[in-house]
């Protein structure tokens, strides 16, 4: 299943807005789970979420190139995963990268 950029960055906003709280990212069932001090997850359920799912980042451990590169080595699209690599060179990457998310219709303007 392809994941959208701008859902993630939906979820990023989301969980940043002040409460203290998690997402992570199930890649078999395609959707966000959050985590906070209101959550009625047991342990257990917790666990397994913390075990089988993708933690994505908190507002406190956010670099975005990192982000970014870590993004790229995902991407299983050859012709993308070179775009990619070639549009985060250098000044300006943020602006490239952007635009070649939004060419290749895995991010919206």
């Amino acid at each position: 299943m392809k994941i959208k950029l701008d859902d993630v960055i939906d979820v990023l906003e989301f969980i940043n807005d002040g409460i203290d709280s998690s997402a992570y990212y199930n890649d078999k069932t395609n959707e966000f789970i959050y985590i906070d001090e209101y959550s009625d997850m047991n342990g257990d359920e917790k666990d397994n979420v913390y075990d089988t799912c993708i933690g994505l980042p908190t507002k406190y451990y956010i670099n975005e190139y990192e982000m970014m590169e870590e993004f790229i080595e995902a991407i299983e699209d050859t012709r993308l995963y070179n775009q990619l690599q070639i549009a985060v060179s250098g000044k300006g990457a943020f602006r490239r990268f952007k635009d070649t998310c939004i060419n290749f219709d895995i991010a919206h303007d």
